[in-house]
């Protein structure tokens, strides 16, 4: 990547940071925390939270090799729901508030606040496995006006202590995962109910259309074409038996 030689000798910013990527009046913080997740089995993951959401959920996003859509080939356990691949514009660590020109990939998705109160903040020094990444070069993260546009786009995720809302649902964001399925239930129901409820009445003003068909009402017996009674066989042509 041109124009990124040297980046590795800028001395790091002294900036307050923050835990989040949306800060409580919602606008998009540079200097977010990053955050550390074992899994069972041990795997070190970094991570981002995005915002902490008013039902108790957390918008969080894991490196692109954390987590795949064959369940053989991911690192990280069922904590994900709604999982989300974006591409997002990146910034170098040391100059988190410049965009560069290249994306990242990652998954976004829904954790627990059990699972957020396992994770535990990122800093330097510590042990990972995986991480950020842009192509092999680890030194890059999510440019953080970039990730909040990308996620606002499929994502309502206003910040708990904002106040500014109390449903966070998934706006038009493809899911690529059944896992969390179970917390759609009752919406799917309820969704399920509505459309049997129009079927029922797509039926019904069917059947009243048919109904006012022209032959539409009458018995079986009243729309059977009656055969033409048999005509007697003439007698014309029979010859008469001679007498003897």
């Amino acid at each position: 990547m041109e124009g990124l030689d040297g980046l590795d000798e800028l001395p790091e910013e002294d900036a307050p940071s923050s835990p989040f990527v949306v800060s409580e009046d919602g606008t998009a913080q540079f200097h977010y925390d990053l955050w550390r997740y074992r899994t069972p089995l041990g795997v070190l993951i970094q991570c981002i939270v995005v915002s902490a959401l008013a039902d108790g959920r957390y918008l969080t996003a894991f490196p692109h090799a954390s987590w795949h859509r064959q369940t053989q080939k991911r690192s990280l356990p069922p904590i994900l729901f709604k999982p989300l691949l974006v591409e997002v514009l990146v910034a170098h660590v040391t100059a988190r508030e410049e965009a560069l020109e290249d994306y990242m990939k990652i998954w976004v998705g829904y954790i627990s606040a059990e699972t957020y109160g396992q994770m535990e903040v990122f800093v330097d020094g510590m042990q990972i496995d995986q991480e950020f990444k842009l192509a092999a070069a680890t030194d890059y993260l999510p440019y953080a006006p970039a990730l909040v546009e990308a996620l606002d786009e499929r994502f309502a995720f206003l910040s708990a202590e904002s106040g500014l809302g109390e449903k966070h649902m998934m706006r038009e964001g493809r899911s690529e995962s059944g896992l969390g399925e179970e917390q759609d239930i009752p919406n799917r129901v309820s969704s399920l109910e509505v459309l049997m409820e129009k079927m029922n009445g797509n039926l019904q003003t069917l059947l009243e259309k048919l109904d006012r068909m022209p032959g539409r009402g009458t018995t079986p017996s009243q729309s059977r074409v009656s055969s033409p009674p048999r005509r007697a066989r003439s007698r014309r042509g029979l010859r008469k038996p001679s007498p003897r």
